[in-house]
């Protein structure tokens, strides 16, 4: 709406000038003082309307009591300049102005409305409800006044006559919510709950839903008890009433009560026409409460539960995130990854599940089809310099150098706030560096975070296998190494570097010892640990099971030029 056009509205509303153009229209022409007056007491007044749409409150005001003083009283005047006054913050003026426009003018509702603002907004509660009294006289059907009475009267402390006025409302409108909802506070408020809950009764027989608001008002007041006996009541009532269903998952898993939790889940799930979010929140409860057992039984009931959903609702990706997560526990780490790969098929934003497809990878330690699947999510998430990092990790590992580099320099620039981020990202840069024979700004990155951080586990196995390469500072890198394996004993890749620093020192018994741990703890062979073994072997002179080893690296890395070269010429 126009400046021009409320203006208009405003004069209309608050000044006659129909009335005054009517007379003007009409007056003799002997009269040319009254005509002229009149006229320049309307331009006046649109004067000052002007000044106050275009908030020159300061203006508006010197504009209006000007008015008052050349031509003067007037309620459409007064009530201007209290408003004008008002937007001043001048309360005390603003007051006596709008009484003023009042008292020319005893029922003009929007001049008792603008009078009753002004006194909330100054405090004076009690003058205000009294004038909201008056509001309610003349436009009886106006909700909104009762509901501002009754507010005034709890400002004033008076929550008697707050639910009365409520009742009163209620006569007129019959059983609302609002109201009601009103009335149940203010009776807990004055510490009468039975009386709220009874209010809630009668709305509740109106629409039964209002039982939930029942139940929250129970739960609230330490009654969960009375509210799933009441929510019980309300599914009998209503099958369909899912929002029950909802509320008794989460006062089961608060109280931490796994029959309740599974009592909700089994009959929901086998309700038809409920909407499957509703059966994962039951399910999510369930499985919360039943996380801490760790047996194949529990895992497979609790499979059989998500398989169950899944037949009912075979769309939902959501459902197959809970398939992954319980076969990841029960270490179907292939199956859990196939799990959340159809959850992300299905639903392709979602978060977590292409977070546990990529840790997933990691401890797989299948490096392609990381680089694929961090690739995918960057598709999703962009920003995220987790999957710029992995995409980055699994490139290295794929030897595609260039490419991992592009990415890991993309998630260094998004990871400023995770410093610990930054430490693996440039670690994994300082290792391409140094499979790229770039020694110097490789050991440039190593020295940097051990600075910041010397038991950085990632630095301290690529530093010490570089120097064991280079066959350099190789005391050095065996310190590195045992410092690594004493912080974790049981990686079989650290203890792979730890034989490599000793192959490369020519204590072979050692190194032998190092390989034969690196692969018992290994989840899977793996092509670079078997051939550290051949290599052993081959340096104990027992070339026959050397050969062997390698072979089954090859295997398992055919793109190994070095390795076909060890196995076709019998030599290192």
């Amino acid at each position: 709406m126009s400046k021009f056009l409320r203006l208009s509205i405003y004069i209309s509303l608050v000044f006659p000038i129909g009335k005054i153009q009517a007379q003007v229209a009409t007056e003799n022409s002997a009269q040319p003082q009254i005509q002229a007056k009149e006229l320049k007491q309307e331009s006046s007044m649109a004067e000052g309307m002007k000044y106050f749409l275009l908030e020159e409150y300061q203006k508006a005001v010197d504009e209006f009591r000007n008015n008052l003083k050349f031509y003067g009283e007037s309620p459409g005047v007064n009530f201007m300049l209290s408003k004008s006054e008002a937007a001043l913050n001048q309360n005390e003026s603003a007051i006596l102005s709008a009484q003023k426009a009042v008292n020319g003018d005893k029922n003009n509702y929007y001049y008792i409305q603008n009078l009753a603002d002004i006194q909330i907004k100054s405090r004076l509660h009690g003058d205000a409800a009294q004038n909201y009294k008056k509001l309610i006289k003349l436009k009886p059907e106006n909700s909104q006044n009762y509901l501002k009475l009754s507010d005034l009267y709890l400002l004033d402390e008076n929550p008697k006559e707050a639910l009365k006025i409520l009742s009163d409302l209620e006569e007129i409108l019959g059983p609302v919510n609002e109201i009601t909802e009103k009335k149940q506070a203010i009776l807990i408020q004055t510490n009468k709950l039975k009386d709220a809950l009874k209010e809630g009764q009668k709305m509740a027989k109106v629409d039964p839903e209002y039982n939930l608001q029942q139940a929250k008002i129970l739960i609230d007041n330490g009654k969960s008890e009375n509210a799933v006996l009441l929510l019980k009541d309300a599914i009998n009532q209503n099958p369909n009433f899912f929002e029950a269903y909802n509320l008794l998952s989460e006062i089961y898993l608060k109280s931490g009560n796994k029959n309740g939790a599974l009592e909700i889940l089994q009959n929901s799930i086998h309700h038809e026409s409920l909407p499957v979010a509703v059966k994962l929140n039951a399910l999510s409860a369930y499985l919360s409460l039943s996380k801490d057992s760790q047996s194949e039984e529990t895992i497979k009931e609790n499979l059989n539960f998500v398989e169950k959903i899944i037949e009912k609702h075979p769309e939902n990706g959501k459902t197959y995130v809970f398939k992954g997560d319980l076969l990841v526990k029960s270490k179907r780490l292939a199956e859990g990854r196939e799990a959340y790969l159809k959850a992300v098929s299905l639903e392709k934003g979602i978060f977590e599940a292409w977070l546990a497809i990529i840790e997933l990878d990691v401890k797989l330690m299948d490096f392609k089809a990381m680089a694929q699947h961090a690739d995918k999510a960057l598709q999703y998430y962009p920003n995220q310099a987790y999957f710029w990092y992995h995409h980055g990790f699994a490139l290295k590992q794929t030897k595609e150098f260039d490419d991992a580099l592009v990415s890991l320099e993309e998630a260094y620039r998004m990871s400023s706030n995770n410093p610990n981020l930054r430490n693996h990202i440039q670690a994994s840069m300082g290792e391409i560096y140094g499979l790229q024979n770039n020694l110097s700004k490789a050991e440039g990155i190593f020295t940097e975070i051990l600075n910041k951080d010397p038991k950085n586990e990632q630095v301290l196995n690529a530093y010490s296998l570089l120097l064991a390469n280079e066959k350099k500072d190789l005391d050095k890198a065996l310190k590195m190494s045992d410092l690594l394996i004493k912080s974790y004993p049981n990686q079989a890749l650290y203890l792979d570097t730890r034989a490599w620093v000793y192959f490369q020192s020519g204590q072979y018994a050692d190194a032998l010892k190092a390989i034969d741990e690196a692969i018992r703890l290994s989840l899977k062979p793996i092509s670079m640990i078997l051939e550290h073994k051949g290599d052993i072997l081959f340096k104990t002179g027992d070339k026959n099971s050397a050969n062997t080893f390698w072979k089954n690296a090859l295997d398992l890395d055919p793109t190994n030029k070095k390795l076909e070269n060890k196995l076709k010429e019998g030599t290192l």
